[in-house]
């Protein structure tokens, strides 16, 4: 028999039930299973008619992929909710949630979270073009790379722990956390500098750091002979005319930097690193936290600084590899 029973066929069981004849003795005469029987007797009784509605039946997969496919490449943030009622009022395609979550990992998707990057402008980009070619094959020995950061006394609030399956844990955390602001910077063969500053950085507070932090690194580093250039990124603080007057008075060489580009910075780093180490220990108080920062700031090693400033040529090359848009570093 067809896999679908034509109109004609489905007519002559309902004939033969109102004349009296049994589900079984159809099925006989018939050679079709008794369900067979059953559901077409069901669907005449409730709609009048034997005839399939328009649209009822499997779609092949393909054609559900393509759509899918279709779909998500508009609106890659719908759920699987927003893709059903998308097939069914637009493409007249109905199944289940079952059926879209399997053509998904059939199709190799997944649910996962966007990693966020700077928006990058035509004049960002232009900059970061500008300063791959001018800094193409520079001594990176001679580079202090500096920035600011916060580290959060309770970073780590949605990190996955082990518990038994049965088990809930539950994480009180506060609305607000305490957060640090730290100064850093980083030159080849030395370990991390940091200052621990109060509020938001301003001119005045900045200069304060680079008398304490960056005069004695130069001098310090100085018999090696060789001129030093300083890195920073365009913060009003850094570029405020108390600032330059303070690198002109001291001779210091700033270097330029194209806006928006953390991914080309290797201390950017140097802080995930930080905060990694800082979000698995317990922290309860303020001063436990300085305490901590200051305390794996002087841990992390010098040869970890040391790769990462080697990395800069190869950053460069991935900047032109990928026409000076954001890279992952």
């Amino acid at each position: 028999m067809p896999y679908h029973l034509s109109d004609e066929f489905k007519l002559h069981i309902i004939e033969l039930r109102i004349r009296n004849y049994s589900i079984k003795n159809i099925s006989d005469i018939y050679k079709i299973s008794s369900k067979t029987v059953r559901r077409t007797i069901k669907r005449y009784k409730k709609e009048k008619c034997v005839s399939r509605k328009s649209g009822t039946g499997t779609t092949k997969k393909y054609n559900i992929d393509q759509i899918i496919v279709t779909i998500l490449n508009n609106n890659p943030n719908f759920t699987i909710n927003q893709i059903l009622n998308e097939l069914s009022t637009i493409h007249n395609i109905n199944c289940s949630r079952m059926t879209i979550y399997n053509r998904l990992i059939f199709l190799n998707y997944k649910n996962k979270i966007p990693i966020i990057k700077p928006l990058l402008t035509e004049k960002h980009l232009n900059d970061r073009e500008y300063w791959a070619i001018y800094y193409q094959n520079f001594d990176w020995n001679t580079v202090i790379w500096s920035d600011e950061s916060t580290v959060s006394i309770q970073p780590n609030n949605y990190s996955k722990i082990w518990i038994h399956k049965n088990d809930t844990i539950i994480k009180r955390v506060v609305k607000h956390p305490l957060k640090i602001n730290i100064w850093g910077c980083i030159l080849k063969n030395n370990n991390l500098i940091i200052q621990i500053y109060d509020k938001t950085m301003n001119g005045h507070k900045y200069i304060d750091i680079l008398k304490t932090k960056l005069l004695p690194l130069i001098n310090n580093n100085k018999i090696l002979g060789n001129p030093f250039i300083f890195q920073q990124d365009n913060a009003t603080s850094h570029t405020c005319k108390n600032s330059l007057k303070f690198f002109a008075d001291n001779c210091i060489e700033v270097m330029f930097w194209p806006a928006n580009s953390p991914d080309i910075n290797p201390i950017e780093n140097v802080w995930n690193l930080l905060k990694k180490k800082i979000g698995k220990i317990n922290i309860k108080n303020k001063q436990e936290l300085i305490n901590i920062i200051e305390e794996v700031s002087h841990k992390i090693e010098v040869n970890t600084i040391n790769n990462l400033i080697d990395s800069m040529d190869n950053r460069i090359d991935a900047l032109f590899n990928n026409n000076f848009d954001s890279i992952n570093y």
